[in-house]
C-alpha cells in the first residue's frame, strides 16, 4: 500500500469518525444555543480553521473575482444555509 493510498484512508477515517460524533455533540449543545447561534459560532470556527489554507491556495489558483463570487455564493449555499433549514 502507498503513501498516499495510507494518507487518504486516514482522511476518510478522520472524516467517518467527526461526522459520527457530530450528532451526539449537536443534540447536546441544542440544549444551550439557539440553532442559529450554534451554526453561527461552528461556521465561524470552521472560517478561522480554513481560512490561511485558502489564502494559500488562492495565491496559487488566482481565480478570477466573478468566479471568487460564484465560489463564495455556491458555499453559502451549500453549507450554512442547508444547515439552517435543517435545524
Amino acid at each position: 500500500m502507498t503513501k498516499d493510498r495510507k494518507t487518504a484512508y486516514l482522511a476518510l477515517l478522520t472524516t467517518a469518525v467527526i461526522w459520527g460524533l457530530a450528532p451526539p455533540v449537536i443534540k447536546y449543545t441544542l440544549r444551550f444555543l439557539s440553532p442559529v447561534s450554534f451554526l453561527f459560532y461552528r461556521f465561524l470556527i470552521a472560517s478561522t480553521l480554513v481560512t490561511l489554507p485558502l489564502l494559500l491556495k488562492l495565491k496559487k489558483a488566482k481565480p478570477s473575482k466573478k468566479d471568487l463570487l460564484l465560489y463564495l455564493f455556491l458555499g453559502f449555499l451549500a453549507g450554512p444555509l442547508n444547515l439552517l433549514l435543517l435545524f
